[in-house]
């Protein structure tokens, strides 16, 4: 049987969507908050979430909330569904502190 790897981060699920909508909760109440959209995020570092650093947001990704109620990207269930039949679908994600020793390396 064929295997297939699918990354769950921004494939998968729609992790941009929800570590803006953590983002807007945790600042709605701020100063200076203004509120951000998921279509407005350019970087891979999250640079438009003005009042926290990468390091905050980072956080983000381990936090039980993340997880509660992920969305999912339009037609990644259609397509999963699809492939299931097909092959072994492996679903992969990279941990941030993973990430980070990878890139030191």
């Amino acid at each position: 049987m064929r295997k297939i790897f699918i990354d769950l981060d921004g494939v998968v699920f729609d992790t941009i969507r929800k570590i803006v909508e953590i983002y807007n909760e945790d600042h709605v109440m701020c100063k200076d908050f203004e509120i951000v959209l998921p279509s407005e995020i350019k970087t891979w570092d999250f640079d438009e979430l003005v009042l926290e650093p990468r390091e905050y947001i980072d956080k983000y990704f381990d936090q039980p909330r993340f997880f509660e109620k992920l969305p999912l990207m339009s037609g990644s269930e259609w397509i999963i569904n699809k492939l299931y039949y097909l092959s072994l679908i492996i679903c992969v994600i990279c941990l941030i502190s993973h990430a980070k020793e990878s890139v030191q390396a």
